[in-house]
């Protein structure tokens, strides 16, 4: 592999943690709007919004990945609350959703002799019992001092959830 090859990605923010994802999964990026709830949908589901006559499934992330204790979304109209918030639109095969993000904060190249693969200390159960997944992390990514996560887009969701989404579209 030579070393000059680049992976161009989109950086955010979840919490204080740098997150990033392959910029080609990501359709576009949009200020946060208000979310249709949808009774009964998995916890991680925010809900839906219509994009341009499209209803798109929202998912909230830190829900996904676990992160507990950190309740970012706010459906008010408050703009200095949703300010920096943004929603990601990916498309993952023919399935399009979008995530919730804390703030988008650039667009990156990042050799790929950068990237690590994620430490296998993260994978497996945690103190307090929860079942840690970390299919989801392509590696980690060392740039300057920072330490980026890199999400894998296809990975966010599981088979039978990307067929629950897309029927939420419909």
């Amino acid at each position: 592999m030579s070393t000059d090859t680049m992976e161009q990605v989109v950086v955010f923010k979840l919490g204080d943690q740098d997150y990033a994802l392959d910029i080609m999964a990501v359709k576009e990026i949009i200020r946060m709007e208000k979310i249709t709830k949808i009774p009964a949908a998995p916890d991680f589901i925010e809900g839906i919004i219509s994009l341009r006559g499209s209803v798109i499934p929202i998912i909230d992330l830190s829900k996904r990945f676990g992160i507990s204790g950190y309740d970012y979304i706010d459906n008010s109209d408050d703009a200095a609350v949703n300010s920096n918030k943004r929603i990601i639109v990916l498309q993952v095969k023919e399935t399009v959703f979008g995530i919730i993000v804390d703030a988008v904060q650039e667009v990156m190249s990042i050799p790929e002799n950068s990237l690590e693969p994620p430490p296998e200390v993260v994978s497996g159960t945690s103190f307090a019992g929860v079942q840690i997944d970390i299919a989801y992390l392509k590696g980690i990514a060392k740039v300057n001092d920072r330490l980026i996560i890199l999400i894998d887009h296809n990975r966010i969701l599981y088979g039978h959830e990307t067929e629950e989404l897309q029927q939420m579209a419909m």
